[in-house]
């Protein structure tokens, strides 16, 4: 029996790079009152949470068409 995570979103082609970019993105989710990442404290948006939105956009793409 195959069990389906229904969590995430139809259009996802890469699941572990998805879900990688969420963990990410919830991290450094948010600037803090003086405009540092509230998890690393980089200036925002910080680097992580460039590379996750990145990342979040290629999971959603076909395997040959990631690293466009």
């Amino acid at each position: 029996m195959v069990s389906v995570d229904r969590a995430e979103p139809p259009d996802i082609v890469d699941r572990l790079l998805w879900r990688d970019a969420q963990a990410m993105l919830g991290r450094h989710a948010a600037p803090d009152h003086q405009g540092g990442c509230v998890w690393c404290g980089d200036p925002w948006p910080c680097p992580p949470r460039r590379l996750a939105e990145r990342a979040d956009a290629a999971s959603r793409r076909p395997w040959h068409a990631a690293h466009y």
